[in-house]
């Protein structure tokens, strides 16, 4: 699986996290797409740590693989730890979870690991 996503540099700050926009899109071996959009919160820990949380909407292509039971609406929650490894550099694992929600007479979700690397500009 692939994913590249793109976070804003954050418009609020509410409880200790700073809230922004995001945009993601994931690709996996078996042609499974999905894309979307929603808000992102990072929490520093401490020691260049920091918890992320998304919720987005997107819309979801089954490819060979995963029926997640409809194309839309599909929603994707991820949880992310990331550290800061350099000059605008940081390194993280993140799991995410999409599904729809019960939108659909058929919701089994999926659940992706991922290793990531983020760049900011």
């Amino acid at each position: 699986s692939g994913l590249i996503e793109y976070r804003s540099r954050p418009f609020a700050e509410l409880a200790g996290a700073d809230i922004g926009y995001g945009f993601a899109a994931e690709a996996d071996t078996d042609g499974d797409l999905w894309g979307g959009g929603g808000l992102v919160a990072a929490i520093p820990l401490g020691s260049g740590f920091r918890l992320i949380g998304s919720a987005m909407i997107g819309v979801y292509d089954e490819g060979s693989g995963n029926d997640l039971g409809r194309n839309f609406p599909m929603f994707r929650s991820q949880l992310e730890i990331d550290r800061a490894i350099g000059h605008g550099w940081r390194a993280g694992l993140a799991l995410s979870h999409k599904s729809n929600a019960g939108t659909g007479d058929h919701n089994p979700g999926v659940e992706t690991l991922y290793l990531t690397l983020s760049r900011t500009f």
